[in-house]
């Protein structure tokens, strides 16, 4: 029996998100060897559970939790669905998804306090398993148990960082249908390197030997040669998809359409796909509010793109805010200077208790770093999102980007608004993690 279980669902939810006892940063072991034992784990757990069909695995730096979601749409009503995506905007409860469905509350505790006992099992094993286990990693194998009970057909997995030493990295190859590679920019440099080919290298290590992987022909040269090379070395079939448009959704849907055709599903429906906060339009009370999770400096390049081409000349209100390792997005909005009337800057998770790796840029901060010639800056007071959209009665037009949390908030601030304006369903009303 694992004891966790009979715990207060509170209590065990709060033990699956807290930061862990000793940080990773801390142990005496390299990155390599961490991976190699953590994947182990994972090996294990797989193989004990069974009951999962195919894996489906999505690594890259934009737009994979949007072909999670769009694959998952498209093999609806073809057997049971998983499907694992990160980071959340509102609940843990959205990572864990079947069908369109997130993980109940009452579930989330009872698998998470099963996968809470066995990683501190491990833990307790000493050097020669332990790796000091993340709040990924807990919320990994209560996805890997859940969807293990509900014997799902296909389970899509979202890599969080990278791929090769990515703890979703764990499958064998004859359990994996597929793999596909979005779109790869400068992203977690200080983790996967500092260049393109570095990065994609990395993101490269989800294919398997004699697999399909995808990837879209947007990707820079330097980030498909070096995905060339690795589908070379393993003996991985890659195929370089077109898309019939020029939008990062376009890119999306022909890598999720692909994807699912190779799936057995020839003609995908993906009209029940939902990825909030992403090109997401809110309309209220006559203002319209775009918030995007863009979150580095190709994404508000592309999502300024985007906004030019469905609006075009309308120019936004910004409501920005970053974490303090991510501030290369201000010559991004620079850029775009012609479709911006100013710039409120907040405090992504204003109030939020984050981990050191989480911390944000001070709002007082980013602003001082807009130049006053190109773009009127300014901080909200207090430096939060919901501060800055209070006070932005005058402006019809409203852009949120810059951190998931700042769209999260945006959100939030919007649905206590006009509750109206989101579906039954949509995540924001799931208070009760």
């Amino acid at each position: 029996m694992f004891p966790r279980v009979q715990q207060p669902r509170r209590r065990v939810i709060e033990e699956l998100l807290a930061a862990p006892a000793v940080h990773p940063r801390r142990l005496n072991m390299s990155a390599a060897e961490r991976a190699r034992r953590r994947l182990a784990f994972f090996r294990s757990l797989s193989r004990e559970i069974g009951g999962v069909g195919r894996y489906v695995h999505v690594a890259g730096t934009k737009g994979k939790g949007s072909v999670c979601e769009l694959v998952r749409a498209g093999l609806e009503g073809h057997g049971v669905v998983g499907c694992f995506t990160s980071p959340h905007l509102h609940s843990a409860r959205e990572r864990m998804r079947i069908g369109r469905t997130p993980i109940s509350s009452n579930d989330l505790a009872r698998f998470g306090g099963e996968a809470l006992d066995r990683v501190a099992a491990v833990d307790r094993a000493g050097d020669e398993k332990g790796w000091g286990a993340v709040f990924f990693d807990r919320l990994l194998a209560t996805a890997l148990l859940y969807f293990a009970e509900r014997s799902c057909d296909v389970v899509i997995l979202e890599a969080g960082i990278g791929g090769s030493y990515d703890s979703t990295n764990f499958t064998e190859p004859e359990d994996v249908a597929l793999s596909v590679i979005t779109s790869i920019s400068y992203d977690h440099t200080a983790l996967l390197g500092s260049t393109l080919s570095e990065i994609a290298a990395h993101k490269a290590g989800i294919m398997r030997p004699g697999k399909l992987a995808l990837t879209p022909a947007t990707q820079a040269p330097e980030a498909m040669s070096a995905l060339g090379k690795r589908a070379a070395d393993v003996g991985a079939a890659l195929e370089v998809v077109p898309s019939s448009g020029a939008s990062t959704a376009d890119e999306n849907r022909a890598l999720a359409h692909r994807a699912t055709v190779e799936l057995g599903v020839p003609e995908p429906d993906f009209r029940g796909a939902r990825w909030p906060a992403r090109f997401e339009i809110v309309e209220l009370r006559g203002r319209r509010l775009l918030v995007d999770a863009a979150h580095n400096g190709d994404s508000i390049s592309r999502l300024f793109r985007d906004a030019d081409a469905r609006f075009p000349g309308v120019r936004w209100l910004v409501i920005f805010g970053c974490g303090e390792e991510k501030e290369d997005m201000l010559g991004a909005i620079e850029a775009n200077a012609r479709n911006v009337s100013a710039v409120v800057t907040v405090e992504a998770a204003y109030g939020r208790d984050l981990p050191p790796s989480k911390r944000p840029a001070r709002a007082a901060d980013l602003a001082k770093r807009f130049n006053p010639k190109v773009i009127p800056a300014q901080p909200a007071s207090p430096p939060s999102t919901s501060a800055a959209l209070d006070s932005a009665a005058a402006y019809p037009n409203l852009l949120v980007c810059g951190s998931l949390y700042v769209a999260a908030e945006a959100r939030e601030w919007a649905f206590h608004l006009d509750p109206s304006a989101f579906p039954l369903d949509d995540w924001v009303r799931l208070r009760d993690i």
